[in-house]
């Protein structure tokens, strides 16, 4: 049976929701203290763990596409609207003020046998578009993940981290923040 795999980098979110008075605080100093840092890691809450739109699809080891490209092809399925708009939004549209805390992976981020799709030369057939398109879920806006596929549970255990940047959401738009040592 064939191996479908979906490799490439991707990002985790941590997020401490804060009231808009000490995102502000925050945003305009650009600086937080090591010790204010740990606490709010150590109290926030996993936003999103998913990968990035240009990650690749491979069968048995064998480039088909990239995930926003098969997404371009599946103008017919139900999800299209759905998912081609999370290819272009907001990573994080929910939250309005809060600490976070990105990390950025990479490697595979879904690993599952699937049926023969009888791919010609790596051109993905309609059922197997259709499959993808009704598998695939948006994480948040420009991640997504593949929890299962057509009922199976899919492995997603082979990823490598980068270290973490932190930064404010006041208003819902992004200021970096330095973590200065005490």
């Amino acid at each position: 049976m064939p191996v479908l795999k979906i490799w490439g980098w991707g990002k985790r979110f941590l997020v401490e929701k804060l009231d808009v008075s000490i995102a502000k605080k925050f945003a305009e100093s650009g600086l937080i203290s090591e010790s204010e840092n740990e606490e709010f890691e150590g109290e926030s809450d996993g936003y999103a763990l998913g990968f990035d739109p240009s990650a690749i699809i491979f069968i048995d080891d064998k480039e088909i596409c990239t995930v926003e490209e098969l997404i371009s092809f599946g103008v017919d399925c139900e999800k299209y609207d759905e998912l081609e708009n999370a290819t272009v939004g907001k990573e994080i549209s929910e939250v309005k003020n809060a600490w976070v805390k990105e990390e950025t992976y990479k490697g595979v981020f879904a690993e599952v046998t699937i049926k023969d799709y009888d791919l010609k030369e790596g051109v993905p057939s309609k059922e197997f578009i259709a499959d993808f398109m009704n598998n695939l879920q948006e994480s948040t806006g420009r991640l997504f993940y593949l929890p299962e596929w057509n009922g199976e549970e899919v492995d997603d255990d082979d990823l490598s981290g980068k270290s973490g940047e932190y930064f404010i959401l006041l208003n819902g738009e992004r200021y970096e923040l330095n973590v200065a040592g005490e």
